[in-house]
């Protein structure tokens, strides 16, 4: 094996650690996610409004930009995990699509010291994302990596997880195996 595909391997296995320890972390005591349902989970904040810029799937192809007030605390995880819950549940404009199915919903948020949020979105009756094509996984992956970058100043790069686990691929076309920066040239202009 030469040294790039040693290297490779060994940055996966790394990421697959890091997805282990994350979910390992993020487990309450009753064995769930924290967080997965009601407020965002750890410690507490002072509340704030949060002017938040949501992307979603525009009826010309790319993402288009929804302006929210979210009710949050000034801690970043929680943030994040508002930004994304607000992203799961839809838009407001009927001319925007959902990203994501009604099932999914945000559950641990943790955030790194180089200021990587790595997001669990959780549906446990999917084991796998929800199937499509490579514009709908660029909206879907995108969709929330944009908004929480462009919402929460502390959050440079975005790792998704799927029930606990960090995948190469939500749906065979995007590597999702590594933190993402927002992408701007997927927004409508």
């Amino acid at each position: 094996m030469n040294r790039r595909a040693a290297g490779l391997v060994l940055a996966i296995a790394l990421l697959v650690v890091a997805g282990g320890l994350l979910w390992w972390w993020a487990r309450g005591r009753d064995g769930e996610l924290a967080g997965a349902e009601g407020p965002p989970p750890g410690g507490t904040g002072k509340r704030m409004t949060l002017e938040a810029t949501l992307y979603f799937p525009g009826p010309q192809g790319g993402l288009v930009g929804e302006r929210r007030r979210l009710e949050t605390t000034d801690v970043p995880a929680h943030q994040v995990w508002s930004v994304v819950r607000a992203a799961l549940v839809g838009p407001q404009n009927d001319a925007l699509a959902r990203s994501f199915p009604e099932d999914v919903k945000v559950g641990a948020v943790l955030i790194g010291p180089e200021g990587t949020a790595y997001v669990d979105l959780r549906a446990p009756e999917r084991p796998d994302p929800p199937p499509g094509g490579s514009t709908a996984e660029m909206h879907m992956v995108y969709g929330l990596v944009n908004s929480v970058t462009e919402s929460v100043p502390s959050v440079r790069a975005v790792a998704l997880l799927w029930n606990g686990s960090q995948r190469l691929t939500f749906t065979g076309h995007l590597d999702t195996s590594r933190p993402l920066a927002a992408d701007r040239s997927l927004v409508a202009r």
